[in-house]
């Protein structure tokens, strides 16, 4: 008798067919699909090739895509489940005459996979009478079973698990039903499962309906949905007859329900087999039935859009309704631990929901997305109460996903005749109005929370159990969970860490495409969670000529500071668009007259300019500042020495190691203005709209990895509101230009900007107010207007000019003399260069710093400060801030 093995497709691997003897058969074993955890080329072939000759047939009725591969091999029988229900009417008398004696069968642990495996080893012949029709009811709900086929399935559906019990069972149809011992655990299992079957049962009545059924169009899907949702059962349920009971009320049926083995979230489809759906090619997968397949939990409002045939209309006139969201606290979400790898992964997690399940969850909605990035969204409806439901779904589906991130929403109408740029306007008004009510209403709340305790009242005390302690990653939320550290111990986790760390998790093959065109996958080993993260290190790669797989980003702070200059120093990098009322004011103006329509297509072009500007600026800016750059090597892997934090709309957060800081700043926000400019000439809708320049500003904090992170952050972001006084001073002098500030912290503690600027940096000589630094710096495509490009060429002079650090120093003590000795002290100091071997490039350098005086002369230490948006006080031109930076050398690449 030949040895039979129960397996499921991800199990049919090379180390099976090793431990398989002789000949062998593969009854109803699907080649399996690409998963996260499994794919055809790991698992089915080298299956396939390990076996090489031994392999004598493989019969299956399971469709996909590499059956094609061998249509001119003997030994598969492979066919649809449209030509053969189930796969023991494909075994005859002759065929396995044909074949003769074999040694193995594998074959799937179902109805039809045991009852195939009978029918191969007697002969070809059924075990029973009606067998073969069994077998097709069983496997695709069509028809109905027998007395013996229902208690044989009952019997299975006990326990899905449960190889000996198929051994069993195989026993008892060998016997042609005759073996009474058998018999009677068949019958006591399947008495078991109609408890399972009741629980079933219970589930069934609570489907909810949506849509309704309408005739099919060409080529198109019926609307109507069976849902429900069972990821809160703990208890067995037949998922199977669940799909059934959801099918007798809508076409397609969704099970809402967890993983049985990992407990992950996921959704379950299914179909009758002639209702001539094909979910595996609607959902773009690489296998497995077309008419049942499960997804991940993440795809479930694409699940609905795309089998309600949801089609996005950009023709929505008034009178329609305006949905607007926003993320509340969208940095407290992201910081709420300070380790990289948890930053980054809430990033990507809040990215995904974001920019992609919410797409999703307003088309399924029958809504249009004008934007989604940043923790917007901004959508149009022409049903008012689909707007709302899609309002209540968007803030369930933060809190499900991110388990602590919130989202506020309110829907507004738009009526006809109202500029469309206007009403949007009138959304976000409104939503800053409801924030602030529900801010208020929760610090209400949070001082009942702290009243006195009523007299005689008892506190409550949690003692021992980790999941009455604080989350040691965030400090703000209780554990719930614990998890194993490589020391050997454990840190009890809150939701925050834990749902965004079990995303970073999971690898996620949605494809990315190039600017080449050319599709990749993000790559979970490379430490990609950002979509740009993905296409900055193919870039990366492609520009030296490498394979991207030779790259990875670091996982933590200390791995991003190796090879840092200075060592152990990082750029912490806040970047944010100047002057978005005043963008949104031009464009309220420049489609007036223009038809609801084409306003509203004006704002969605403004709003996808801005993202898409944002997001080229960075990756040009990146892979241009990093050309030709050695970067540190860990287990053969180069570590790509930068972090994407954030990537909206237009507003950016980036640490990068602290030599590239600068270089990534000034080019960052020039690319930004230049593309800008470009994309606006190339978008018809926009063309003739009197837009202002688009300028962004940034704030640069370079600091040790080890100071407070959120410090970091703090300083980054008055840093960015300095830059964009600047920007707007510029402004007002008629110059449209970005500005950048800085701040080098080498002490344990960060102070307050205003206070550090204030006593560090101010020097005050009787009735003269002196600064020592000339930050925030303009930012400008014109060299001649681009104070930080300068500032950086006089850093790399005066490091080139090799004037010794010592004396380099000395210039902050002659800086705070003040006016008159300090003048008198500079020109000794300027004068004594001559004894320097290299004098005539250092005086140049120094020069340089100073704003390029001309040669023979002494250059004045302080001068008025008469720059395009300068404040019009006394200053030191570049000299201090040159000094400040000799530690770090700017490392420019392309520029």
């Amino acid at each position: 008798m030949p040895k039979v093995v129960f397996a499921q497709p991800f199990e049919v691997n090379e180390a099976l067919a090793r431990q398989l003897e002789g000949k062998v058969v593969v009854l109803d074993v699907a080649f399996c699909a690409d998963t996260p955890r499994s794919t055809y080329v790991t698992t089915t072939l080298p299956f396939i090739q390990a076996l090489g000759e031994r392999l004598v047939f493989w019969i299956d009725h399971h469709e996909h895509e590499r059956h094609a591969e061998f249509a001119n091999d003997p030994r598969f029988i492979l066919a649809s489940r449209k030509e053969h229900l189930a796969v023991p009417e494909m075994i005859t008398p002759g065929l396995v005459a044909q074949v003769g004696q074999v040694d193995t069968i594998v074959a799937h642990g179902d109805f039809d996979g045991v009852m195939a495996a009978a029918k191969w080893l007697l002969g070809g012949e059924e075990p029973y009478s009606g067998a073969d029709a069994d077998a097709r009811a069983a496997d695709s709900r069509i028809g109905t079973l027998s007395p013996l086929g229902q208690m044989i399935d009952y019997a299975l559906k006990l326990d899905l698990t449960d190889d000996a019990f198929r051994h069993t069972l195989l026993r008892y149809l060998l016997s042609r039903c005759q073996d009474k011992e058998a018999e009677a655990e068949i019958r006591q299992r399947a008495e078991a499962y109609k408890s399972i079957a009741e629980r079933t049962a219970y589930w069934a009545q609570r489907y909810v309906v949506e849509g309704a059924d309408l005739p099919p169009r060409a080529g198109g899907l019926r609307r109507a949905l069976a849902i429900v949702d069972i990821r809160e059962e703990t208890e067995r349920i037949d998922l199977t007859e669940l799909l059934l009971a959801g099918q007798r009320l809508a076409k397609v049926a969704i099970v809402r329900n967890r993983n049985l083995k990992t407990g992950e979230p996921q959704i379950t489809i299914a179909a009758a087999t002639d209702s001539g759906y094909n979910f595996v090619k609607l959902f773009g997968l690489k296998g497995g039935m077309p008419t049942r397949v499960t997804l991940p939990e993440e795809r479930f409002w694409e699940a609905i859009a795309k089998l309600k045939g949801s089609q996005p209309s950009d023709a929505i006139e008034p009178p329609a309704f305006i949905l607007y969201a926003d993320v509340d606290r969208i940095k407290d979400y992201l910081f709420a631990s300070v380790r990289l790898r948890h930053i980054v992964a809430a990033s990507a997690l809040l990215s995904h929901v974001n920019e992609k399940e919410t797409v999703w969850l307003i088309q399924a909605h029958d809504g249009v997305v004008i934007f989604s990035a940043g923790g917007i969204t901004e959508a149009v409806f022409k049903d008012k109460a689909k707007a709302h439901q899609a309002a209540e779904a968007l803030r369930q589906l933060y809190v499900e996903r991110t388990g602590s991130a919130t989202v506020t929403v309110t829907v507004i109408p738009w009526k006809g005749g109202k500029n469309f740029v206007q009403v949007i306007e009138d959304a976000m008004q409104a939503m800053s109005r409801k924030k602030a009510g529900e801010e208020e209403q929760a610090g209400r709340e949070r001082e009942g929370m702290l009243a006195p305790l009523d007299e005689g009242a008892v506190m409550p005390f949690f003692s021992g159990s980790p999941f009455f302690r604080l989350c040691e990653m965030t400090g703000r939320e209780f554990a719930i969970a614990y998890r194993p550290q490589p020391d050997g111990t454990f840190q009890n986790i809150g939701t925050t860490v834990l749902k965004a760390g079990e995303w970073a998790g999971r690898p996620h093959y949605q494809p990315i495409r190039l600017p080449s065109g050319k599709e990749v996958t993000p790559d979970p080993e490379a430490e990609d969670r950002l979509p740009v993260e993905t296409r900055l290190r193919h870039q990366i790669a492609e520009g030296r000529g490498k394979c991207p797989e030779d790259f990875r980003f670091p996982q933590d702070f200390d791995e991003l500071v190796i090879g840092a200059k200075l060592r152990g120093y990082i750029g912490y990098i806040e970047a944010d668009g100047n002057r978005f009322g005043e963008l949104l004011k031009a464009l309220k103006e420049g489609v007036k007259g223009k038809s609801d329509s084409e306003q509203l297509q004006a704002y969605k072009a403004f709003s996808d300019l801005l993202k898409k500007t944002t997001q080229e600026a960075l990756i040009e800016a990146l892979v241009g500042v990093l050309e030709e750059r050695e970067f540190a090597k860990q287990k053969r892997k180069e570590i790509l020495p930068f972090r994407v934090l954030l990537l909206g709309g237009d507003d950016v957060l980036l640490v990068i190691q602290a030599q590239y800081a600068l270089p990534f700043a000034e080019a960052f926000c020039r690319l930004f203005h230049e593309k800008a400019k470009e994309k606006l000439q190339q978008e018809p809708s926009l063309k003739e709209v009197p837009f202002p320049a688009f300028t962004m500003s940034a704030g640069v904090v370079i600091a040790h990895h080890n100071l407070p992170f959120l410090s970091l952050h703090r300083m980054a972001s008055g840093l960015l509101k300095s830059a964009k006084r600047r920007s707007w001073q510029a402004k007002m002098q008629e110059k449209e230009m970005g500005a950048v500030d800085f701040q080098v912290v080498t002490g344990s503690n960060i102070e307050d900007l205003k206070t550090l600027r204030q006593e560090v940096y101010r020097v005050v000589d009787g009735s003269k107010e002196l600064w020592m630094t000339g930050r925030p710096y303009l930012v400008s495509p014109e060299d001649s207007e681009n104070e930080l490009k300068a500032l950086l060429e006089a850093v790399e002079a005066l490091r080139d000019a090799k004037v010794p650090r010592s004396q380099l120093k000395q210039l902050g003590d002659i800086l705070r003399l003040g006016w008159q000795r300090g003048n008198l002290a500079f020109a000794w100091w300027f004068l004594r260069l001559k004894e320097l071997r290299l004098k005539k490039e250092a005086k140049e350098a120094v020069c340089k710093a100073m704003g390029g005086m001309a040669e023979g002369f002494i250059p004045p230490l302080w001068q008025r400060d008469n720059r395009i948006g300068g404040r019009g006080n006394w200053f030191c031109h570049f000299l201090w801030d040159t000094v400040e930076l000799m530690d770090f050398p700017q490392q420019r690449g392309r520029q």
